[in-house]
């Protein structure tokens, strides 16, 4: 009798550690998926906002970049029509399709 007792009190504690074991594996797989999870949040995170200060940046180049292309047509524009260049203006007021400026003093400039 005391064989048979053996083999069946050695069956329950083998199963107890087989299950304890798959209870500490799935565990340490939820801990780690998780943690694994979040860093990606987190690293999208900070690449979004990195992909936000770039384009924040590259949308004021551009808008710089078209004010001069702009400038540079316009000058393109004035040479090919034959206008003159007005120095040392102040302001320019167009009235009934003529360009009217006021000229800075000599005082202001310096």
């Amino acid at each position: 009798m005391a064989a048979d007792k053996s083999p069946s009190s050695t069956t329950p504690i083998g199963l107890n550690l087989v299950l304890i074991f798959v209870m500490l594996t799935v565990m340490l797989g939820y801990i780690f998926a998780s943690n694994f999870l979040v860093s990606k949040r987190y690293i999208l995170g900070v690449r979004k906002q990195q992909l936000n200060q770039i384009n924040a940046t590259l949308q004021a180049a551009n808008s710089e970049l078209s004010g001069k292309s702009g400038m540079e047509n316009l000058l393109l524009f004035a040479q090919a029509s034959g206008m003159i260049e007005a120095k040392d203006t102040g302001f320019i007021l167009e009235e009934t399709g003529f360009a009217l400026s006021g000229a800075q003093s000599s005082i202001e400039s310096r």
